[in-house]
């Protein structure tokens, strides 16, 4: 117990960047302190910051469960639009392609990272791609 309490802090900090919800974040490091109150944890773990990582984890994820379960909206989806541009010239039997995917340089958040809060990884999309061809 001594360790989530020194911890406390930095696990909610790892679950809301992990989840992207902060008040996911702090229940599940709550739920954590709840078993622990119940069952202590195992003597001679060696990384106990490690340890309840995984626990406040997987108390996220049983919630998210829950949650999905009974019908309550876990996540959404904002939406996103890029523009993409794509040209061609040809010279003869030869030709140039150039591509350009997200011509805005948008910034956006992938559908998977958006809607799966229960997700280890949180993504941007990619920024601005050129291509250029030539067959």
């Amino acid at each position: 117990m001594s360790s989530l309490v020194r911890h406390y802090e930095d696990l909610v900090d790892y679950l809301r960047r992990r989840l992207a919800s902060p008040g996911l974040a702090r229940e599940a490091v709550h739920d954590v302190c709840v078993r622990l109150r119940e069952r202590p944890e195992p003597a001679g773990v060696l990384q106990p910051i490690a340890l309840l990582r995984r626990m406040a984890h997987d108390a996220a994820v049983d919630r998210c469960r829950a949650e999905d379960l009974r019908g309550v909206p876990v996540a959404s989806f904002k939406g996103y639009t890029t523009a993409d541009l794509v040209a061609r010239y040809a010279l003869g039997k030869r030709s140039f392609t150039l591509g350009v995917q997200n011509l805005a340089n948008k910034q956006y958040i992938t559908y998977y990272s958006q809607t799966t809060p229960a997700n280890p990884s949180y993504f941007a999309g990619r920024g601005r791609v050129l291509t250029l061809g030539w067959q």
